[in-house]
């Protein structure tokens, strides 16, 4: 690397010449001696990265530089490590994404690099292995850190309660407990089907204390559960005419 000196009288710069176009630039002795001055301009840079690109192709750290590396890395905390992007760089990343595709030459690319490599199989062994550890834990409990209003489709708990007791967990155990406790025979024809349903004694709406309650269960079938429902219903208006005419004495 040809070097001229300029009179300066403190810290005089050198002419260099570029390592890609070959034109002469200054530089200044403390970037010198950082070995920072190869390239006159980021053009000429990103010329000549791009030449020794293939510097590290089939070479290998040796194993005592391995070690130093990781005694080295030890302790050391990522500076990204527990931070998310904002709903604003998720957007732009998003927005620049959208409808690009891949081109032809980029394609073919890929395949050839792809081409007489093994797809890795699963042996059966590790394959029971994954379905142990994916098992469902879960299954059946109430996860606290992801109901009501800490999921993310928490929309301010708009469902009817009437629609979230007969949808959530416990009230589908009150169903199977008493279709079991019935020996799986509806009470009022007596058929065996697979379409059983558990039917409250004293109505659901009236009998609040009740609606968990086992005795207060009984297995019906579709059929039999809708004549029941009729009369049920007989019930609750009646129920609701008598607290209508209470309330306006």
């Amino acid at each position: 690397m040809p070097v001229t000196y300029l009179k300066y009288k403190w810290n005089p710069p050198f002419n260099i010449s570029c390592l890609v176009c070959k034109s002469l630039f200054r530089v200044k002795p403390t970037i010198l001696r950082q070995d920072r001055s190869k390239y006159c301009s980021k053009k000429c840079q990103f010329i000549g990265q791009k030449q020794y690109k293939g510097y590290w192709l089939d070479k290998k750290f040796s194993k005592k530089h391995r070690k130093n590396l990781s005694i080295a890395h030890s302790g050391h905390i990522p500076w990204n490590k527990g931070k998310k992007h904002t709903y604003e760089v998720i957007e732009k990343m998003r927005k620049i994404k959208l409808g690009k595709k891949m081109s032809e030459e980029t394609c073919k690319k890929i395949s050839k690099a792809r081409k007489g490599k093994k797809q890795y199989e699963m042996t059966e062994a590790i394959r029971i292995k994954i379905s142990k550890n994916n098992a469902r834990i879960w299954l059946g409990k109430k996860r606290p850190e992801l109901s009501g209003d800490k999921h993310p489709n928490w929309k301010g708990g708009i469902t009817p309660i009437n629609e979230s007791i007969r949808n959530s967990r416990d009230y589908k155990e009150w169903q199977k407990l008493v279709i079991k406790k019935d020996l799986y025979i509806c009470l009022h024809c007596g058929e065996v089907d697979s379409r059983l349903e558990a039917d409250h004694i004293k109505p659901f709406s009236v009998y609040p204390e009740l609606r968990f309650d086992i005795n207060n269960g009984q297995t019906l079938c579709k059929v039999c559960h809708k004549i029941k429902t009729k009369q049920d219903w007989k019930i609750i208006i009646e129920k609701r005419k008598s607290t209508v005419l209470d309330s306006s004495i």
